[in-house]
């Protein structure tokens, strides 16, 4: 079965001092995945969010990404971390083909989501888990963001981006 690894990156205006972290880090997780024995089957996407969200690549195989630059980032924002978690699990809820792991990777507090909010986003992820078979991580600087026991929780120092996504595994 392919994996599809995604990762649920925070662009806020917070986040822009560590922009150049959080690109080595992505390139480090993604050679991580490459140097599996099954990394012919693992799919990579990585949804950018603030109060706008865009995909840096969507579905690429592994072996197939060109490293991320800093210029593949488009501009910050505020932090709308629940309404980007509804836009993914929108987006991904009846994709069968493979099996999900979802890495949310944010510092700070949700501060304008309209759509979602976060007991939404708490159930999204626990239904996720539990009817969907998905694996998800939320890597915080404070993590008591989510209130679900079902998604795996990584406290990290925001100066350690980049060793924080290197480390990440599935």
């Amino acid at each position: 079965m392919k994996q599809h690894v995604i990762v649920l990156m925070d662009i806020s205006y917070s986040m822009q001092p560590h922009a150049k972290n959080m690109i080595d880090g992505l390139n480090k997780f993604v050679d991580t995945l490459r140097a599996r024995s099954d990394h012919t089957n693992i799919l990579f996407s990585a949804m950018l969010f603030s109060d706008k969200r865009s995909y840096l690549c969507r579905e690429v195989p592994v072996d197939d990404l060109s490293p991320f630059t800093v210029y593949n980032i488009p501009e910050f924002g505020l932090t709308h971390l629940y309404d980007a978690i509804g836009e993914l699990f929108d987006e991904w809820t009846n994709e069968t083909r493979e099996q999900h792991h979802l890495f949310i990777i944010t510092d700070g507090d949700d501060n304008g989501s309209k759509k979602v909010t976060k007991q939404q986003a708490t159930q999204m992820c626990d239904k996720m888990v539990l009817e969907r078979n998905w694996t998800v991580t939320h890597c915080d600087v404070d993590i008591n963001k989510l209130g679900s026991f079902n998604v795996q929780k990584v406290v990290y120092d925001i100066d350690n981006l980049e060793e924080l996504l290197g480390n990440l595994s599935i």
